[in-house]
């Protein structure tokens, strides 16, 4: 007997259930008609929840915050041309964070690329440098042997994707007219729709086990650690979860070492012991004479590259070995200094770690080790007395009234150029579970907006931004966004005038118009911008109008502008960075002269 269907949305239905099968339960939608098959099939499925976002390049930035919160892949839908360009900022972040986003792009026939036909662009492989698997559907036939066949090939796209290496998953979809379930394109037996409705991906089981010569590379290091008397650990930017922290911690408790944790690891925010973590080194380290006199035998690395230039100096003139330690393999080091790269990821060392220490005899130096924590100490009492004398609207104190003020469990996301540096420098330890999440892949600064609003998506926990002018008008989309799902995001808007992270590198020396070219203020009234997305504006006063708004409760998105003056911030981090250096050498005198 023979059944009358529509062959793209029978494909579209068998994907949507795969998807369900590997994890996906969110997708978002961005409207277009070739797309339509896919939008049908998502519709059909009420175990995926459905987001529909009208610019695409707001929709993969969205989905991007989804994922990361939630730590599942989530999908997108896209139509054909231009459309399938806008999700490729985003793609690219996902592909250096690993976060896995399936994107499925509507597609013409093969045929109809080059011919003038409308809205056809040659899609294949268009991320071809940031993703970990592309797959094209090629013509979708109707017979189970083409279902079978691509299914294999699903089949290793996921694994792929999903587990040996994560990341985004590009699936280009060629859907030929016509499009809607109600209007048939083939006439296919019953037993064969059947067949193809049963079709399920099968997920290969994650290798968890480390191979013979990885195995060898880890216990040499291990033995090498036993040896040291000066061994530092450094947690980078990429090692947010709260699991992450605890194996480090308990990492530097058996080598007895202390953790140098940028401000965008998350690690201060955790809660994890702070005994041993040092949150000021970005400051004391100003100070060229600290690599004389208390420079390490071993530097292991987790997670990415410091935010920080000076700590990036630290490690690139540092004569210790330095051991990264990434389950990807990847080299996180721009200054090519590294001596070892560990494939691993820091369970793995652990339970290797905790297997040799009845072999490993700590032999840390004490007196350099006190030392270390002397600097840490004094800098964050110097700090502390900058911070706190500090006039409304020092940048730096923003940080601090943030992450003080707001309650446990938060969601926090970190725009780019002056916050993530500020929070470097300015982020103290609190034991308060904050998840604080950044787009420092790339380090953009578009589609922030939207990336904070899949956070919030993804957990409905109380989530904030703290975001620059320019970053706020990168993704003004993303109050569309925020106002249409109702998503009571606060972002702390910065409005330094421009590009003032360059005030801070040599360009600003120049003999050239440094407005014109480099700060290029924005010269937008925000509040019109907010109100016009339905959304609550505040021009912040002073810290006890900050601290008054910020918690206030509010079922919309809303947004407290502070205006402040970049070089006024500039001399105040200057004067804190100079007060460090200057009340650490005493210190470091002590030491070198025994």
């Amino acid at each position: 007997m023979k059944k009358s269907i529509n062959l793209n949305v029978l494909f579209a239905e068998y994907l949507v259930r795969s998807l369900y099968g590997i994890g996906v339960r969110d997708v978002v939608i961005s409207p277009g008609s070739r797309s339509t098959p896919l939008v049908i099939a998502f519709h059909n499925f009420n175990k995926i929840k459905k987001h529909v976002v009208i610019d695409e390049r707001s929709n993969a930035f969205y989905a991007l915050g989804i994922a990361a919160a939630s730590k599942k892949p989530v999908a997108i839908v896209t139509t054909s041309g231009s459309a399938v360009a806008e999700l490729y900022p985003a793609i690219i972040e996902a592909f250096y964070k690993h976060i896995p986003l399936i994107i499925c792009t509507a597609d013409r026939p093969e045929r109809l690329v080059d011919t003038g036909s409308n809205q056809t662009i040659n899609q294949k492989n268009i991320y071809a440098n940031h993703i970990k698997y592309f797959l094209d559907t090629g013509i979708i036939k109707p017979n189970l042997t083409y279902f079978k066949n691509f299914n294999l090939q699903l089949n290793k796209a996921f694994s792929v994707s999903l587990q040996a290496n994560r990341g985004p998953f590009h699936l280009n979809c060629r859907f030929d007219k016509p499009l809607e379930k109600s209007i048939p394109s083939h006439n296919v037996a019953s037993k064969t729709v059947n067949s193809i409705k049963k079709i399920i991906p099968l997920r290969s089981p994650k290798n968890e086990t480390i191979g013979p010569e990885k195995l060898k590379k880890i216990i040499a290091v291990i033995k090498e650690l036993s040896k040291s008397k000066k061994t530092i650990l450094y947690v980078g930017h990429e090692s947010i979860e709260q699991s992450y922290h605890s194996c480090v911690a308990s990492i530097a408790k058996l080598l007895d070492a202390p953790i140098f944790a940028d401000g965008l690891s998350g690690y201060r925010l955790s809660n994890i012991d702070g005994e041993n973590v040092i949150i000021n080194s970005s400051a004391f380290l100003r100070n060229r004479d600290f690599i004389k006199f208390f420079d390490a035998e071993i530097i292991i690395q987790f997670g990415n590259a410091p935010t920080s230039n000076i700590l990036l100096y630290f490690l690139e003139n540092s004569k210790a070995k330095k051991i990264l330690i990434n389950e990807f393999g990847e080299i996180k080091d721009p200054s090519l200094t590294f001596t070892n790269l560990l494939e691993s990821s820091p369970q793995q060392f652990l339970r290797l770690l905790k297997g040799e220490k009845r072999k490993i005899n700590n032999c840390i130096d004490p007196e350099w080790l006190k030392m270390i924590y002397l600097l840490e100490s004094s800098a964050q009492k110097l700090k502390n007395q900058i911070i706190g004398k500090a006039e409304f609207p020092f940048e730096g104190r923003i940080v601090k009234e943030l992450f003080t003020a707001i309650p446990a469990g938060s969601n926090v996301m970190i725009s780019n150029s002056i916050p993530p540096r500020d929070v470097d420098s300015f982020c103290d330890l609190m034991n308060k579970k904050i998840q604080l999440y950044h787009n420092r892949g790339t380090s953009g600064i578009d589609g922030i907006i939207s990336t904070a609003a899949g956070l919030y998506e993804a957990n409905k926990k109380p989530t904030f931004l703290l975001i620059g002018d320019l970053s706020f008008l990168h993704d003004t989309n993303g109050l569309w966004l925020l106002n249409k799902y109702k998503i009571p995001l606060v972002i702390i808007l910065v409005n330094n005038g421009g590009g003032s992270i360059f005030e801070m590198l040599p360009v600003v020396k120049q003999k050239i118009d440094f407005n014109k070219y480099y700060k290029v203020h924005p010269e937008a009234n925000f509040g019109k911008i907010v109100r016009a997305f339905n959304g609550n504006y505040i021009l912040i006063k002073s810290w006890n109008h900050f601290r008054n708004n910020l918690l206030k409760p509010s079922n919309i998105f809303k947004v407290l502008e502070i205006k402040s003056s970049s070089k006024n911030s500039l001399s105040l981090r200057k004067k804190f960075w100079d007060s460090v250096i200057s009340g650490t050498r005493e210190i470091i005198d002590e030491y070198s002269n025994r």
